[in-house]
């Protein structure tokens, strides 16, 4: 008689909520920072001016909306598409980071950000993902190792420090840091402590 085989877990099921509740969290109070960074004395309190899309924390709303349901949409998705589209996401948004300072409107130096209609967004942070996407595509395979491997480690590097380098070159010096915290996970698989400090200190003396 054939084993019993495994109920597969449904999405809900398979989802980390510890995460998701850290995040919701997250959100509520980076949202209830805005309200009051942007509040004028003498202004309505209510909820619904609040939530006006002429106002910041309107818009933040419908960012904080889109992501949502964004996240459930990649949530829903097969993660082989991810797998077979890493390398492909992650040219795209190397070419939208490219033209970026040329499409940009200047916002006290940086340009950096892309407007469309009512909307504004920033290239480099839809870029972090796809660096991130890219390095695990590129580091996934079984037997893989940094250790020993300049050709691996030259990659990684140069996956992570292109979109550096293109961010540093629209003035978003703080975006490109977040990138240093990729060199924690190359360390862990592998990479010279020395490479890892260089890192660190070069992070330290530009900000």
């Amino acid at each position: 008689m054939a084993p019993l085989q495994d109920k597969p877990k449904s999405v809900f099921q398979s989802i980390d909520w510890i995460t998701i509740l850290i995040y919701a969290a997250l959100l509520a109070f980076g949202w209830m920072s805005i309200c009051g960074a942007c509040y004028e004395y003498g202004q309505p309190r209510d909820l619904l001016s609040l939530a006006s899309f002429g106002t910041r924390t309107g818009m933040q709303l419908v960012w904080i909306g889109s992501s949502i349901i964004l996240g459930a949409i990649i949530l829903l998705l097969d993660d082989r598409i991810f797998d077979t589209f890493a390398y492909f996401i992650y040219g795209a948004f190397i070419l939208l980071l490219f033209i970026t300072p040329f499409l940009a409107h200047d916002i006290k130096g940086s340009l950096s950000w892309i407007k469309i209609g009512p909307f504004s967004f920033q290239s480099a942070e839809f870029a972090k993902f796809a660096t991130a996407l890219a390095l695990a595509k590129f580091m996934s395979p079984y037997g893989f190792r940094l250790q020993g491997s300049w050709k691996n480690m030259s990659i990684a590097l140069g996956l992570m420090m292109l979109p550096m380098v293109l961010i540093v070159m629209q003035k978003e010096t703080g975006s490109a840091l977040v990138y240093f915290s990729l060199f924690l996970m190359l360390y862990r698989e592998g990479m010279s402590g020395f490479i890892l400090f260089a890192g660190i200190s070069a992070a330290a003396s530009s900000s």
